[in-house]
């Protein structure tokens, strides 16, 4: 058991591991805080403008569909694929999806 005359010097001790401790922490936190706001380079807004929609949508295959529905319980869309665009088209009651039109039939045609 501890005697009741080494109380205070445990809590002298005890302060000053957690004084030490709170210091260590605050110049770290302030040394990462110092490096993070002036760091960013040319380079690094390079790489990010990577990742702005207009660099990436055009990588996109098949998003953003835009139903034009028709008077009976069918819609078409139109959707981007690798190889172009195509016109679909869906009925809702049956749970049908079918090209709208024979693509390449209209591409030779015109």
């Amino acid at each position: 058991m501890l005697r009741s005359a080494n109380k205070p010097h445990l809590l002298k001790l005890a302060t000053l591991v957690v004084a030490s401790l709170i210091t260590t922490v605050s110049a770290n936190a302030q040394q990462r805080r110092g490096d993070a706001p002036g760091a960013l380079t040319t380079a690094d807004y390079a790489r990010a403008e990577k990742f702005m929609a207009y660099n990436t949508t055009p990588l996109v295959f098949g998003s953003g569909v835009r139903p034009n529905w028709l008077t009976d319980e069918r819609f078409w869309y139109r959707n981007s694929t690798a190889e172009g665009t195509e016109f679909v088209l869906v009925d809702a009651k049956r749970g049908t999806r079918t090209p709208a039109f024979d693509h390449s039939k209209l591409a030779a045609a015109l």
